[in-house]
């Protein structure tokens, strides 16, 4: 082990062997024994972790999203068509009965 620079004093950080037993280990027993041929089970297991993940975090977000009563994307697409289509059934209704009051108009001035 290496020697504490005399500058740290009494606020010099603890020897290794002070930490050992305290500090987690990082790989379980059975990773460090692990060879080359069980890294692809390996990545298989963490792909499957990050698809768990993925779909809780993804079930969480639709969750908030309901409670504070927004709208996804694709529905609010879809209504937005919906309008824009019954504008544009609006804009013909109200260009049709616009010509049949004129022609309505034309028929009872001609007749006396």
């Amino acid at each position: 082990m290496a020697q504490t620079p005399a500058v740290w004093g009494r606020f010099a950080p603890p020897s290794d062997d002070a930490l050992e037993g305290t500090q987690p280990e990082l790989y379980p027993p059975t990773l460090k024994r692990a060879s080359m041929t069980d890294l692809p089970k390996f990545f298989d297991l963490l792909s499957g972790v990050r698809d768990e993940m993925e779909t809780l975090i993804r079930s969480r977000v639709d969750e908030g999203l309901r409670r504070l009563a927004l709208v996804r994307r694709d529905e609010f697409e879809a209504v937005q068509e919906l309008a824009t289509r019954a504008r544009e059934a609006a804009t013909t209704a109200e260009s049709r009965l616009e010509a049949l009051e004129a022609r309505l108009a034309a028929l009872e001035s001609r007749t006396p």
